[in-house]
């Protein structure tokens, strides 16, 4: 991926591993992400994008070229200093179908031989 664009500038690749991975469903800090709730407004199905501010802002856009317009206030649930805390979602990595890995071992011949061993590795 790093390779694959070099002008404007080459993509910032970040790599991950299962910790990087967070369990948000015990959270429920919202109630709904439809835009707005009377008859005839937008519904999920017309939502382009989402975005979440680290203050707990939420926003959405209907077309890619809106402005973002965030969500109202009624779709929110009022939280308590007992709010669970984030948690990781997985405490080991996740085993792969063995079809999966035997896809990834062919495409081994087009990926730089510095990552074969992580592909060798994959749980399945």
């Amino acid at each position: 991926m790093k390779s694959v664009r070099s002008k404007p500038n080459p993509y910032e690749v970040k790599y991950v591993d299962h910790m990087f991975f967070q369990d948000f469903t015990k959270l429920r800090l919202c109630k709904s992400i439809r835009p707005e709730m009377k008859p005839g407004d937008p519904t999920v199905h017309d939502i382009r994008a989402i975005r979440y501010n680290i203050n707990g802002m939420m926003y959405f856009k209907i077309q890619h070229s809106d402005t973002w317009t965030p969500f109202s206030k009624h779709q929110f649930r009022h939280t308590t200093s007992d709010t669970p805390a984030v948690t990781p979602l997985y405490t080991e990595s996740q085993k792969i179908k063995e079809m999966k890995y035997k896809h990834l071992q062919d495409l081994k011949e087009v990926i730089p031989k510095d990552f074969h061993s992580f592909y060798d590795n994959l749980k399945h």
